[in-house]
């Protein structure tokens, strides 16, 4: 919290990108691939690599351990951090904590075929980033073929997506 005094929040979200990627290492790694060891933060922090949600996880938990107001922001395949404030910031936990901008996220939701940009811009709320990261953790445990961890993620996933 110290180091943020004072600052903007365009510094703030590269202080964090700092602390997080060149600091503790964490990057994203093969989207492609949906391992365990890249979904389950424990295992990201260990092996410092992940996937979008879990790293925008870890970059919203430390964010708010430093004072920073933050949400999650799911577009399809990707997972960004909006940092709030007078001018709020986008950041990329999966590609080094970089910034991007509305504007470079409507360019490319519409060049993938996806109309509705400003649904997919919008903050969610914790209970939404919760049901991408277990959705994010099934994918993993039916890659691995784990029937169990499969029915017990859909069970909980059918309870939070219950209004």
């Amino acid at each position: 919290r110290r180091e943020f005094a004072g600052r903007s929040l365009p510094t703030r979200a590269r202080l964090l990108a700092e602390r997080l990627h060149d600091r503790l290492g964490l990057q994203g790694g093969d989207a492609s691939v949906l391992e365990p060891d890249h979904v389950l933060i424990d295992r990201v922090l260990e092996n410092r690599t992940g996937v979008a949600v879990s790293l925008s996880l870890i970059y919203l938990l430390v964010a708010r351990w430093a004072g920073l107001e933050a949400t999650g922001v799911a577009m399809p395949d990707h997972f960004l951090v909006r940092l709030h404030g007078n001018r709020p910031v986008l950041v990329d936990p999966y590609h080094r904590g970089r910034t991007v901008t509305k504007a470079d996220c409507a360019r490319h939701l519409r060049s993938t075929g996806h109309v509705q940009v400003s649904e997919h811009l919008r903050d969610r709320t914790d209970r939404e980033v919760l049901i991408h990261y277990l959705r994010s953790l099934r994918r993993a445990a039916n890659h691995r073929g784990v029937p169990e961890t499969q029915q017990t993620l859909g069970r909980a996933l059918a309870l939070l997506e219950t209004d």
